[in-house]
């Protein structure tokens, strides 16, 4: 029986999806709240879950509402992202002219939809997005999980003797260092 539920549930969530965005399959997806939009790769089920799916539902993420009320009481001058993932924060806002924002990303395979999503924010000329870990150094490299099953759940803290070939790849990506 909850085989059946489940599969009524996915069924009625594709047709949903598919009503909303025009297809099973949308790239790009409006922020709740926002003004803005930004790209994802529908294959990733973080994105399908998290992205395509709730904002279709108007679900509003307590992460983003508390990126949003603290820049609007703080109005900082520097804003830094680190995890910025596909940008669901750092590009859900415009910022004052005077604000330099920084996007820190580890997994490379999330650097094409965020160049995407940057490309067409109107306070890209203010923003950087750096694919690179952040760490307490910035000299050489560091290990880098990244999540075969969804960009979540990439890391760069397994232990070696949890390490599994076929949940993570093990790369190694740039350290940076903010202060």
């Amino acid at each position: 029986m909850k085989a059946i539920e489940r599969l009524f549930k996915r069924v009625y969530l594709a047709a949903r999806i598919l009503l909303h965005y025009g297809t099973l399959n949308p790239e790009k997806v409006r922020l709740v709240r926002s003004d803005h939009s930004i790209h994802v790769d529908p294959r990733d089920p973080r994105a399908r879950k998290k992205l395509i799916a709730d904002t279709m539902r108007g679900k509003f993420p307590r992460n983003q509402h508390f990126w949003r009320t603290a820049n609007e009481i703080v109005q900082p001058d520097v804003v830094l992202d680190i995890g910025l993932n596909y940008g669901e924060c750092l590009f859900a806002l415009t910022y004052p002219t005077e604000c330099r924002m920084f996007g820190f990303e580890a997994n490379p395979r999330l650097a094409d939809v965020t160049q995407r999503s940057l490309a067409a924010h109107p306070s890209r000329r203010q923003m950087e997005l750096l694919f690179q870990l952040v760490t307490d150094g910035d000299q050489g490299v560091e290990r880098f999980y990244i999540d075969k099953r969804a960009s979540g759940g990439s890391t760069a803290a397994i232990p070696p003797h949890e390490f599994n070939p076929a949940t993570h790849d093990c790369i190694e990506v740039a350290k940076a260092s903010i202060d």
